[in-house]
């Protein structure tokens, strides 16, 4: 390839007309610049009007650019973004600035001058300081005589303290309650309280007491007193002896039950009690050490030193008395009287009962006692074809309990337990016996047994 001569290929071009270069066809000057097109190929660097170049730098993390200075910035308002626009809903996940304040315990005077910008300002628990007044006006703020709506109006809860502590004079306190929010009103005088009567009397008579004398609270006849008789502690019947008591008028409906309690001491009746011809039940609290008399008005029941009571027979034909056949003292031709019967007992119990039972097994044979009877056992008598053993329980069904045992053989087959004197076994709490037989042999076989006794 032969060789190229560059200078003087550029003298040829910068003397075409053709192929210029620059805003005109004479030299290269500050004011004749040499087009320049910065491209990728697809995307053009734009010049504006005054000279700027127009770029937008790409994201390009740890690369200086120099010294940028910025004289706006319009941030975004979506939820990544500083800038939030106003009247908009926060959202969950929203970016935002924390604000900053500046502790100040003492809150002193700053620097700055009306109209220049200051921090916001918090005391040492970081509560931002505010000042100036606050007018609350909302329902419950109410015209002094104006008319309220009940169930449709509301007001301001009232609340009271539970304490026993006093206040100074001129302190602000809170009012007084009990311990079930009941609210304390106190009475320094009569002028204190004060409340008006419709009729004559008033409720206050002095300034000692709500009642002193014989006013009553409402004088005219629909009170609660329509005469002179005060409520002063008690219910006064009148004058004489019975002044000062209680006058109690049991209804006609009365079931002529009057429970009478002092709580504590004794109660006295003066004179004698009579009692219709219903009986009167009398009944001594364990600890009391007080006595009962018992008498018929005239005469009474006396006891004796050890404690039984003396009871006076009187002298009755003996007739109504007989014990044998005669009045004269017994002898073997004037027999006591004795009727033997036997209503009282019925018939023998032979209560059988047979059971197949599996080797090591048991079986029971129970008999219940028939209510309001008593069973007397005399015998258990039990039997199989090899060895086993019977175990006899009585009682309540829910606890029995062991009381005789009994066993058989291969050599002995038989066996008999006896009860002499009889084993009592009563109804009480369904009253059971119960015999457990059991097979102590090495394969199956049919035991049995019998219950032998009377039912009283």
């Amino acid at each position: 390839m032969a060789d190229y001569d560059s200078s003087l290929a550029i003298q040829s071009i910068s003397n075409s007309n053709s192929v210029k270069v620059s805003a005109d066809t004479a030299a290269n000057a500050v004011g004749n610049p040499i087009f320049t097109s910065i491209t990728d190929g697809t995307d053009t660097l734009l010049i504006d009007s005054s000279g700027n170049l127009q770029a937008i730098l790409a994201a390009n993390s740890g690369v200086d650019i120099g010294d940028v200075d910025v004289t706006s910035i319009i941030p975004g308002v979506g939820a990544t973004n500083l800038g939030k626009a106003v009247d908009s809903a926060a959202g969950a996940t929203d970016t935002g600035v924390a604000t900053l304040a500046i502790r100040d315990d003492a809150l002193t005077t700053l620097t700055p001058v009306d109209g220049d910008y200051v921090p916001l300002r918090v005391d040492s628990t970081g509560a931002l300081w505010i000042t100036g007044s606050i007018t609350v006006s909302q329902e419950g703020d109410y015209v002094d005589d104006s008319a309220f709506t009940v169930g449709t109006d509301r007001g301001v809860a009232i609340g009271g303290v539970f304490t026993t502590d006093s206040v100074d004079a001129g302190d602000f306190g809170a009012f007084k309650m009990s311990a079930k929010r009941e609210l304390f009103i106190a009475q320094d005088t009569a002028a204190d309280l004060n409340v008006t009567e419709a009729s004559a009397s008033a409720i206050l008579a002095d300034t000692t007491a709500i009642l002193a004398d014989t006013t009553a609270i409402l004088s005219d006849t629909t009170g609660i007193l329509a005469d002179t008789s005060s409520i002063d502690g008690k219910i006064s019947t009148g004058g004489g002896v019975e002044a000062g008591a209680i006058l109690v008028t049991m209804a006609s409906d009365s079931t002529g039950v009057l429970s009478i309690d002092d709580n504590g001491s004794s109660i006295t009746v003066d004179g004698s009690v009579t009692v219709s011809a219903t009986d009167l039940d009398i009944r001594a609290l364990s600890h009391t050490t007080d006595s009962v008399s018992i008498g018929d008005g005239t005469d009474t029941w006396s006891i004796d030193g050890s404690g039984y009571g003396q009871v006076d027979i009187a002298a009755q034909s003996l007739t109504a008395l007989k014990i044998s056949a005669t009045s004269a003292a017994n002898t073997a031709l004037n027999p006591i009287f004795v009727d033997v019967v036997d209503s009282n007992v019925t018939g023998g119990v032979h209560d059988y009962d047979v059971g197949t039972v599996a080797s090591a097994a048991t079986d029971n044979h129970d008999y219940t006692v028939t209510g309001g009877k008593t069973l007397l056992l005399h015998q258990v008598v039990c039997s199989g074809s090899a060895a086993g053993k019977f175990e006899v329980q009585s009682g309540p069904v829910a606890s029995l309990a062991t009381v005789a045992v009994g066993f058989i053989s291969s050599a002995n087959l038989n066996t008999t337990i006896t009860f002499n004197p009889p084993l009592v076994v009563p109804d009480t709490s369904t009253g059971t016996l119960r015999v457990i037989r059991k097979n102590r042999d090495n394969q199956s076989q049919d035991l049995y047994s019998t219950i032998m006794g009377n039912e009283v």
